[in-house]
């Protein structure tokens, strides 16, 4: 019943569907698996930084050892049944997902969930450019040319207090859309392995997604989710808007 239930406002209200969806339960178990369902999947992608588990987090706080057990591996349970189900889950998913339970277990032990995600930002920005599985890369390239970034500190700040709505379909084809032009849309399939001759686009797209953070969010911390459906090449009717967007850098 849960997993007919979970995406039901989809059809209607994608990015509010697992707050409606989780309305319907009386269950406050239920409630949060329907509530939380996809957390683990806009974490793997780069979505969203590990400080959009606190509200998960602070439900696991109230149940009991055992409860606790059930919740997590129940909703890890969902989140494979789901990606499954549309044919996208592999192996780099599931260790995703084990990382992350493994980290809100440190955080329900008393670790502070702003530093187990503010050490997570590096993963994070591979994931998001790994998010489609078309990107070939060493993690140490990306800790290199993070190191580089001047504004570092400031932009891995930024990055912890927002999610990116469809940042999966707009910040990874603008690294492919810099990398080669023709390669971004989502039906590409096209295996492109980054190294260091592509360090210039890199460094272009890092610039090109913390000017992003600076003009489309408030700058505070607090969290905030961007919508970048409009630019989204999932739907290839946006790609004409999309590639406007991309020359602009």
């Amino acid at each position: 019943m849960l997993m007919f239930i979970h995406d039901f406002y989809k059809l209607t209200e994608k990015s509010e569907h697992a707050r409606k969806a989780a309305e319907f339960l009386d269950a406050p178990t239920n409630r949060a698996l329907v509530r939380y369902h996809d957390i683990l999947g806009i974490i793997h992608t780069g979505e969203a930084s590990l400080l959009f588990l606190e509200p998960l987090i602070e439900f696991a706080g109230t149940l009991t050892y055992y409860e606790k057990r059930f919740f997590l591996n129940t909703l890890l349970m969902m989140t494979i049944v789901d990606v499954a189900s549309l044919g996208f889950l592999n192996q780099a998913r599931l260790e995703t997902y084990q990382d992350v339970l493994a980290k809100i277990a440190k955080v329900l032990a008393g670790k502070s969930l702003l530093e187990v995600a503010s050490e997570d930002t590096p993963q994070r920005i591979d994931r998001l450019i790994r998010s489609n599985n078309r990107f070939l890369i060493d993690p140490k390239l990306v800790d290199d040319r993070l190191g580089a970034y001047p504004d570092m500190k400031e932009f891995f700040c930024r990055l912890l207090y927002v999610r990116f709505d469809a940042g999966a379909y707009v910040l990874e084809p603008l690294l492919r859309y810099m990398v080669d032009p023709t390669s971004h849309p989502m039906s590409s399939e096209t295996l492109v392995s980054l190294e260091g001759k592509h360090t210039a686009q890199i460094d272009k797209w890092i610039t090109a997604v913390d000017r992003l953070l600076i003009k489309e969010t408030t700058g505070q911390n607090n969290l905030q989710t961007l919508n970048l459906n409009d630019r989204s090449v999932k739907d290839p009717r946006n790609l004409p808007v999309f590639e406007q967007w991309a020359r602009g850098f």
